[in-house]
């Protein structure tokens, strides 16, 4: 579950950090601007949206109190 968080979120997050986008709430808002700006998503900035991924952390566990 965490790898898959991983790669959603991160990938949500590089995708906005290359369109400049302020968030990445808007999914298809993203997916329609980055196919606008670049014509297909094979051309996209790969490299920093894989690193966006490798950065991307999710929520601390909570420590379990019996």
């Amino acid at each position: 579950h965490a790898t898959t968080m991983r790669l959603q979120c991160g990938g949500l997050a590089g995708l906005a950090q290359a369109l400049d986008a302020d968030t990445a709430a808007d999914v298809h808002g993203l997916v329609v601007a980055a196919q606008a700006r670049y014509g297909a998503l094979s051309d996209l900035p790969w490299p920093g949206i894989v690193a966006a991924v490798a950065a991307w952390q999710g929520r601390r566990r909570r420590e379990v109190r019996p």
